[in-house]
């Protein structure tokens, strides 16, 4: 088969994964515990608990209807097919957390104040390398000429502003060449030139001292939103709200890396997708980008056997990113971390200048 062509100096769009991905371990428990932090006198922790185990009873009940006598798929088509008819368990479980008010009456600010506590505890821990791996990214821009990296964050997680407060908590560089101001939900779009523009820099610069928020805005996150969580002003409890984009599922991923893709404007072939996951709720982004990587701790987490497992049942090649070369038509390697990620990409640019 064909490799991508990972050229050095041209631009690569970078996806990635938050919960255990970027971090080492899934977070919502965390969000949670920052609701039962704020309101120690609702019954929260109930509330969690019951929401929990009718997720799972819900997830194993969908299992048995579309895949009886526990009978998986061994195709990519059908398997795309059972991960759209999961979705309706996702967006279940996304109602019943709302309907249960665990996060009714949080405010920003006790948000991001449990967000530094649970970085700073190590509750959340970020994956090694990962914040080398952005410095990277944006040293990668600063020499690029007309097409630059892109680098976006993708998560089914509930809370944009509880990702981009453990970045800043956990002192990533979010990076000053890209400062955007808006709805995050639509920041992305547009992301070209504003490095080499220094005047735009100067007067953006400006604006943000004066926005309390303005690292909200600074890398693209693509996720979820607790509704009402706005300066000075309570949540309503509910995730999602009508309007809102949802991203709960394979399926609602996939569609937002679509949305991401555009041309390479020296060579005007679409820009490679590198797509950095860890969950099978990654599977058909893996398999949607020029190159996939699979995260994968030693021993797997439950959500990186169930992803591995689905590759296996396909017949789909992994090999480790050292050996990115030998992949497959579908273009999946693994990694442990962002250590060999940055690795991966460095070597790729050595080979271009020898």
């Amino acid at each position: 088969m064909s490799i991508p062509v990972f050229n050095q100096g041209r631009a690569i769009t970078w996806i990635v994964d938050f919960d255990g991905t970027l971090t080492k371990h899934d977070t919502l428990d965390t969000l949670v515990d920052i609701a039962v932090a704020a309101k120690p006198d609702k019954p929260i922790s109930v509330a969690w608990e019951y929401a929990t185990k009718s997720y799972l009873a819900d997830y194993s009940a969908a299992l048995k209807e579309h895949a009886p006598d526990g009978k998986l798929p061994t195709t990519v088509i059908s398997e795309r097919k059972l991960l759209k008819d999961l979705r309706a368990v996702e967006k279940k479980s996304v109602e019943r957390v709302s309907s249960s008010e665990i996060f009714k009456d949080l405010t920003a600010a006790q948000l991001k104040a449990g967000a530094i506590k649970a970085i700073e505890s190590g509750e959340v821990e970020m994956r090694a390398g990962s914040k080398e791996f952005v410095r990277y990214i944006w040293t990668r821009i600063d020499q690029q000429d007309l097409d630059f990296d892109l680098l976006n964050i993708l998560s089914v997680n509930w809370s944009q502003r509880f990702i981009s407060r453990c970045l800043q908590a956990a002192k990533f560089d979010l990076g000053t060449w890209l400062p955007m101001l808006g709805d995050v939900s639509l920041a992305g779009s547009k992301q070209y030139g504003l490095s080499k523009n220094k005047l735009l820099q100067k007067q953006l610069s400006i604006r943000f001292r004066e926005a309390e928020d303005a690292a909200l805005y600074r890398i693209p996150i693509y996720a979820n939103e607790i509704e009402g969580l706005g300066r000075g002003s309570k949540s309503t409890g509910k995730i999602c709200a009508a309007g809102s984009h949802e991203i709960i599922s394979s399926f609602d991923k996939l569609a937002y890396l679509q949305t991401m893709r555009h041309l390479n404007p020296y060579t005007m072939k679409p820009v490679p997708i590198v797509y950095v996951g860890d969950s099978w709720k990654d599977f058909e982004c893996l398999l949607a980008a020029e190159l996939g990587i699979c995260i994968r701790d030693e021993p797997m987490t439950s959500s990186e056997k169930a992803l591995q497992d689905s590759l296996n049942r396909l017949g789909i090649y992994c090999p480790h990113i050292s050996d990115w070369e030998d992949i497959d038509e579908w273009g999946v390697v693994w990694a442990k971390d962002f250590v060999e990620i940055k690795q991966w990409a460095e070597d790729i640019e050595s080979q271009e200048t020898e």
